[in-house]
């Protein structure tokens, strides 16, 4: 196995480099053997290490880290070694969704067995060349010659994995053919997801006047920094239709350009190039292009049409507003939250920990009451993190708490910063370097330990958090949401038990989610173990299976959520209800295949949840 001669992971042993794979604006991705597993992955890490770039690759890698679709890519593990970070994901053999449809590279495949990377098209760079390429003619740009079963094919794959994005609340937010990959079996993988955020922050935490993502694809709404929904991305796959069709842009032009068109000018037809093109899917391109995002089709439409089946007139909701925010029940459990944030209200810091097995709806109760409690509290300040089983980071249970905190600080205008920032607050950016996006806390000078001891520096670097964060309870009330702590490495325990103990401890609502096993004998130990950290007594809040009358209202709901005026029938519903056994994850599991089915109604046998669970198994496996 020959080796890549770059050095950027001296002393790592897990993985070999062996070549280069490409680069972007942000990093740069290798392919590279896992030793451990024994296979091929692609390694990304970043080009230069500032604390932007590190926030935008850890917040790729953990958008998705959970999901598994056949047509998003698939990541791996995130790593954090000596102050350098990276992770993997499947490695892709493949090329570019146009160089796989254009006719003229299809042929090329069957005399070469391989497919040739098309030409730069006109106006898809952008930058100072980009003047240039505009100056080419209409008449010079090229008619493009397409595979149409390949585009018809690959559309509805890009269709369907899209679907599933939305479907967990994310917009990608950067479609474009470079962006998509077909394998050599024809299998099409959306991928880079550097800029994927959820559909409900939209544009929070970019800039106001700045469009983020590729000018030429991205729809008018993302060039004028408006609100995004999923429809400005079907505007982007509206765009890479066009250009497959066409061989050409709808707009062209520089960046500013281009976006300033957008606003003012309704992108031309593709007959306007080529009047013998299919009907149904200029019409398609059309749609999709239309400035007013309520004016495109759904995602669902879009693919029933691709596939050429009839659509059904009915309206899908945007995934904006998926079925995992559907709540019901654990009326108990909230009132015992209310009643320790009242306690909190009145002075006394308060340490909750939801804990019960995977999948009864740990995350989903701590998210509605933290949802509940900011309607009702305009001073409250929540910072959520949660461990993951695939990160290896130092403070993992803290890491993805303090990149929210690095953006509520970015955002506090100065005097604020100068009153909630520590003496010392300098110190943090080295604990924590995506602290360092915070210019007044990057400005500060250091006061090193003198004996430049590392348990020294982390004692004083623990102080400057405390501190700060007893500052801003000073102000604000403060909530930490820390999920899957059962996951948290020593490092964490450390600096919890720290935040949490006197003297000048700050003013806090802690609330823990934990893992634990089915057995209630077992469930003492797993907190002791994991938990002897914190000093102070803890509200223990175990979760149990949902009732029959709340199951019923999930499965109910969780149709409905989907499809408006379709619903599952009372006895699907029953059968659903007490085969999951009141748990909200095979609730989840049932639907979702009575769904795939099309069976609302039950005219099918009903499928037992062994079996469905065994299904998504084996098709996770396939993956």
């Amino acid at each position: 196995m020959e080796l890549y001669d770059e050095d950027i992971l001296s002393g790592n042993k897990r993985f070999a480099l062996l070549k280069r794979l490409g680069e972007g604006g942000m990093g740069v991705v290798y392919l590279a053997h896992d030793n451990d597993l024994d296979i091929q992955v692609a390694l990304k890490t970043l080009k230069e290490s500032d604390s932007e770039t590190l926030l935008r690759l850890k917040k790729e890698f953990r958008s998705l880290q959970g999901l598994r679709h056949p047509n998003l890519i698939s990541f791996g593990e995130l790593f954090e070694e000596e102050g350098r970070w990276f992770f993997t994901m499947d490695f892709i053999d493949g090329v570019d969704f146009l160089t796989y449809v254009r006719e003229e590279n299809a042929l090329r495949e069957l005399n070469a067995k391989h497919l040739v990377k098309e030409m730069e098209s006109v106006g898809g760079i952008e930058g100072p060349d980009a003047r240039t390429q505009r100056a080419a003619s209409d008449e010079a740009a090229p008619v493009s010659r397409f595979h149409e079963g390949r585009l018809r094919d690959g559309l509805t794959q890009l269709g369907i994995g899209l679907l599933a994005l939305h479907a967990q609340g994310r917009l990608h937010r950067d479609i474009k053919p470079d962006n998509i990959l077909v394998e050599k079996t024809g299998r099409v993988v959306l991928m880079d997801f550097g800029l994927v955020t959820e559909s409900e922050q939209n544009m929070k935490t970019m800039s106001r006047f700045f469009p983020v993502g590729t000018s030429s694809y991205m729809s008018p709404e993302q060039a004028a920094s408006s609100p995004l929904t999923p429809a400005s991305d079907w505007y982007s796959v509206g765009v890479v239709l066009f250009r497959a069709l066409t061989g050409r842009l709808p707009f062209e032009g520089t960046f500013t350009s281009v976006v300033l068109e957008k606003q003012r000018s309704v992108a031309p037809s593709p007959r306007t190039y080529n009047e013998h093109l299919p009907e149904d899917l200029c019409l398609l391109c059309e749609e999709l292009l239309q400035f007013d995002p309520g004016q495109r089709p759904s995602g669902p439409e879009i693919v029933e049409r691709l596939q050429g089946r009839e659509v059904v007139t009915r309206t899908i909701s945007h995934p904006s507003t998926s079925s995992q925010d559907l709540f019901v029940g654990r009326e108990v459990e909230l009132e015992r939250l209310r009643e320790a944030f009242s306690a909190y209200r009145q002075g006394v810091s308060q340490v909750v920990l939801l804990h019960g097995p995977s999948g009864l709806g740990k995350t989903t109760l701590a998210r509605h009451f933290l949802t509940e409690m900011t309607q009702k509290e305009e001073r409250l300040l929540i910072l959520s993190g949660r461990c993951n089983e695939q990160e290896s980071v130092s403070f993992n249970a803290f890491d993805q708490l303090i990149d929210t905190l690095s953006q509520v600080l970015r955002h506090l205008p100065e005097p604020e910063q100068f009153y909630v920032l520590p003496k010392n607050g300098a110190m943090l950016t080295r604990l924590f370097p995506v602290l360092s996006r915070v210019r007044t806390l990057s400005e500060m000078g250091q006061m090193v330990p003198p004996s430049g001891d590392p348990l020294e520096f982390r004692a004083a670097a623990f102080a400057a958090l405390k501190e700060l964060l007893l500052r801003l309870s000073d102000r604000y009330l403060v909530c930490l949401f820390i999920d899957n702590y059962q996951w948290a490495d020593a490092d964490s325990n450390r600096l919890l038990s720290a935040l949490v103990s006197a003297p000048n401890r700050p003013s806090l609502f802690l609330i823990l989610g934990q893992r634990t096993m089915e057995g209630p004998a077992d469930v003492g130990d797993e907190q002791h173990e994991e938990l002897v950290c914190v000093p102070c007594g803890m509200v223990r809040i175990s979760l149990g299976p949902l009732t029959a009358e709340e199951s019923a209202q999930l499965a109910g709901g969780m149709r409905k959520y989907h499809v408006d005026g379709g619903g599952l029938t009372p006895d699907v519903i029953r059968r659903i209800t007490e085969e999951s056994h009141g748990h909200p994850l095979f609730i989840q599991e049932l639907v979702r295949h009575t769904a795939e089915l099309g069976d609302e109604g039950g005219a099918l046998p009903f499928v037992h949840l062994d079996e469905v669970l065994w299904q998504r198994v084996m098709r996770l496996g396939a993956l």
